[in-house]
């Protein structure tokens, strides 16, 4: 065995085997974080999953030396950094800023949190937990919808992406669970999860996604919930680990079983995608800490333990039914007034599960003419785009010039949400105050080198590159001149080639000496590569200085000046309004 020498004592080198499952289940997890990125614009930067990868495996090798007195190669930590990166969100991450640490402490805090949990609750010996589980779980009650957000439960359309997706969970999970004789609890939760699902769905539950249109009621929640990526990852990855499951057969049956009841149970009361998904991890956290209490249980069976279970389940069911009425939607569908619609165009909604139907647009065009005026002989071109936060997707309607938001109620009436209306500035009374003037272009010769980045490589209905940027003067170093500071933005298409050639675009601050600029965006951090909308100066937290207020298209950036000359980046939740 290898060895190394630290100030004088020698430390045995410790390495994984190849058949080491931890490998195997790293290789999958990996395989995963690659589609992730590549197929289903997951919004996680690579720095964001180094920094969890770091964490526990630093925590995890500092702890082996200190009480073994060994370097080993920190395979159970990374996984469950891997675990950890694989499920946590913060909003406002955009897809393709591969090196972005926004809500970096967030990552580092759930990460070391998850590692730490099993040295720290342990029962005679073993840790309790599912450490990235548990990590998980305190991190989403704690910080709320706000700042953390789990992974979404579907992915993306029924391409060949996804189909490769479930194959990789699927086939990686059969083979490390049928080597570890595990596969029956992966199965047995699977099934009585199937089942309750089944029962609530029937009942008329109903939930809302960011990425679907209308609420998520009757097959297609089962069919989402059942297959659901996250769902598999769920039952094959996690509510496995061998540390945490019960070790005798019989147990971890009944721990499957119950796992998969009080899944179901948690969900039940649930009406967005966020409380269902922590729903779902709680259950495992629950579950595991009354572990061993199921692992001793004599497990007889006789006419009192029957009938106490056989109420346990039907108290159950009657709760999932009762819970999935008092969530069904009761809208019905709406009728279409008569009328002359314009000509629409359904444009492709990337990011959105569900596309338009040509009623739906039918629908949203109703609904806007009644509150706009218009002539019916425009044109109008409407998409999708995934909701801010947890809500449903909102409708993008262009009518003619104009650009109108819209979102649905709870009755299936598209309401409009911060209207564009040209027509307004035409009853603006004319001047001709400045009859005779002309402008002349002199940011080159100010040190203004500001470039916008939307349509850099292509016009194309990229609505957030449609937006453009926006700017905002403010006096960020108190000497009295007052700085600009400009808002960048990009086509979601281009990020490939802004990648090629350098990176994404980034916003820029430009310091005012005396009438002249300068940029001093990279000594003041204020580079942000985000979609962005708009922005506002003000001093948010009294302390004298300017902070900026960022509108984006994933959500609301917040640059604090720290009054030493630099910004600190943080995130707050979407609001739904842009500038």
């Amino acid at each position: 065995m290898a060895a190394v020498a630290i100030r004088g004592t020698t430390y045995p080198i410790v390495l994984p085997k190849l058949r080491d499952p931890r490998l195997h289940l790293a290789a999958t997890i990996t395989s995963l974080q690659v589609l992730g990125q590549v197929a289903f614009h997951f919004r996680l930067s690579i720095a964001q999953i180094l920094l969890c990868l770091v964490t526990c495996g630093t925590i995890e090798v500092a702890i082996a030396v200190r009480k073994q007195h060994v370097l080993m190669w920190p395979a159970s930590a990374l996984l469950t950094g891997n675990g950890v990166a694989f499920v946590l969100r913060v909003p406002g991450t955009a897809h393709g800023d591969w090196w972005t640490l926004r809500g970096w402490w967030i990552f580092v805090a759930t990460a070391a949190g998850a590692l730490l949990s099993k040295y720290v609750i342990q029962w005679r010996g073993d840790h309790v937990f599912n450490p990235s589980n548990i990590g998980l779980v305190v991190c989403f009650l704690v910080l709320g919808r706000t700042r953390a957000d789990p992974l979404d439960f579907w992915w993306g359309p029924l391409t060949w992406w996804m189909v490769l997706a479930l194959v990789i969970i699927v086939s990686g999970g059969f083979a490390i669970l049928s080597r570890l004789k595990l596969l029956r609890v992966a199965l047995s939760f699977w099934v009585t999860f199937a089942i309750g699902i089944g029962v609530l769905a029937a009942s008329g539950h109903a939930l809302t996604a960011r990425w679907h249109l209308g609420p998520l009621t009757g097959w297609h929640l089962w069919w989402v919930l059942v297959t659901s990526p996250e769902v598999l990852v769920f039952l094959f990855f996690m509510i496995t680990d061998p540390k945490t499951a019960p070790r005798d057969p019989r147990a971890r049956v009944v721990y499957a079983i119950t796992l998969g009841a009080l899944a179901t149970t948690l969900i039940a009361p649930t009406t967005t995608e966020f409380s269902a998904k922590v729903g779902l991890l709680s259950a495992l956290a629950i579950v595991c800490a009354a572990k061993f209490a199921l692992a001793r249980l004599p497990l007889r069976v006789d006419r009192p333990r029957l009938a106490l279970a056989a109420a346990t389940g039907l108290a159950v069911l009657a709760a999932v039914v009762a819970f999935g009425q008092s969530t069904a939607p009761s809208a019905a569908a709406q009728a279409l007034p008569a009328g002359r619609l314009p000509e629409i165009t359904i444009l492709p909604s990337p990011g959105v599960e569900s596309q338009l139907s040509r009623r739906t647009a039918e629908v949203i065009a109703y609904n806007l003419l009644a509150a706009v005026p218009a002539r019916t002989g425009e044109g109008l071109r409407i998409h999708l785009e995934p909701g801010g936060d947890q809500d449903p997707p909102t409708a993008v309607a262009q009518l003619g010039s104009a650009t109108y938001r819209l979102r649905v109620g709870g009755d299936g009436t598209w309401a409009l949400a911060a209207p564009t209306q040209p027509q307004q500035l035409q009853a603006v009374p004319k001047s001709n105050a400045l009859a005779g003037e002309r402008l002349v272009d002199v940011a080159p010769a100010v040190g203004l080198g500001f470039q916008q980045g939307s349509f850099r490589y292509g016009v194309s209905n990229d609505y957030q590159a449609m937006m453009g940027g926006g700017v905002c003067w403010l006096d960020y170093n108190g000497d009295g001149w007052q700085d600009l500071f400009a808002v960048n933005s990009y086509a979601s298409a281009d990020t490939a080639q802004w990648e090629a050639h350098g990176g994404l675009p980034r916003s820029a601050l430009f310091e005012n000496a005396h009438g002249t600029f300068r940029d001093v965006t990279d000594a003041t951090h204020a580079g942000l590569a985000v979609q962005g909308d708009g922005c506002v100066a003000g001093d948010l937290n009294g302390d004298g200085h300017a902070d900026l207020v960022v509108t984006t298209t994933s959500g609301v950036d917040v640059l604090w000046n720290e009054g030493n000359g630099t910004f600190t980046e943080s995130a707050l939740r979407s609001t739904g309004w842009y500038t």
